[in-house]
């Protein structure tokens, strides 16, 4: 318990420092370009276009009952927000080396103030998100008030794998370079393009597959209702992402140091 009190005890202590590296990336999105957020904005809507194309020929298959424009853009925006922060969190260490070796400046506060931009690139795409569901016109339920709950773990799963995997870069920066291919693939196993087979023994694995689990949950519950969603699966998923994420704790607690003496 000691190491999470003194983990939120740096956030506190340091958190002027979390707003000086948050500021400093916003002004670095935006060196050197005239349309600046725009570039933050238009690269995630090509690939979203293309996927929305190839659903309305029929080349990829669709889901039956969710708009399948609305299950894409749901899809990607929340893929997109998880493999951001596990990504982000995984090059902590190669990006923000001199915060950490001269200025001692916590990881934790380094992963948190990195990870301000992913939570800013998930509003600006919410706002896409937003627009699909007015003009679907799907009216609001009591049960979007779990989505938080949802997203909570969400963040706590990004969190715990990044973090450990960030560890394991230290050693081998195949692990990063292995993440950027495993990203890709993953996309077309989670559910997030079209529906993946929920039966059988593939749709078994994929059960253990937390990136769909979230997904596709998170779509169903959005849509349909808790009544319509696997809430085992989520629950069984979402008590493994909050051991992951104290794991990550308790890493970052006890091996910071360690790590700073050999950057």
């Amino acid at each position: 318990m000691n190491a999470y009190k003194q983990l939120f005890k740096q956030l506190v202590d340091n958190f002027e420092h979390s707003i000086t590296f948050v500021k400093r990336d916003i002004k670095y999105a935006r060196v050197d370009t005239k349309l600046g957020l725009f570039w933050v904005i238009f690269p995630p809507l090509v690939p979203l276009t293309v996927f929305i194309g190839l659903a309305a020929l029929g080349i990829i298959r669709r889901s039956a009952d969710i708009p399948f424009v609305m299950y894409i853009v749901i899809g990607i925006t929340l893929y997109r927000f998880m493999t951001q922060f596990i990504t982000t969190t995984v090059n902590v260490f190669r990006t923000e080396r001199n915060a950490l070796k001269n200025y001692n400046v916590p990881l934790i506060v380094l992963i948190v103030s990195q990870n301000a931009m992913t939570f800013f690139h998930l509003l600006l795409r919410l706002v896409l998100v937003a627009c699909v569901v007015l003009y679907y016109g799907v009216e609001a339920r009591i049960d979007w008030l779990l989505l938080p709950v949802v997203f909570i773990f969400m963040v706590m799963f990004s969190f715990g794998i990044g973090t450990i995997l960030a560890f394991k870069n230290l050693l081998y920066r195949d692990y990063s370079k292995g993440l950027n291919l495993l990203v890709l693939y993953m996309m077309f196993v989670s559910s997030v393009i079209f529906p993946f087979p929920k039966d059988g023994i593939i749709g078994f694995i994929n059960h253990f597959n937390p990136l769909n689990t979230y997904v596709d949950f998170t779509r169903s519950l959005f849509y349909h209702g808790v009544e319509n969603s696997n809430y085992i699966v989520l629950c069984i998923t979402a008590f493994i992402s909050f051991l992951l994420f104290l794991y990550a704790c308790n890493l970052i607690y006890y091996s910071e140091k360690k790590v700073k003496m050999v950057l």
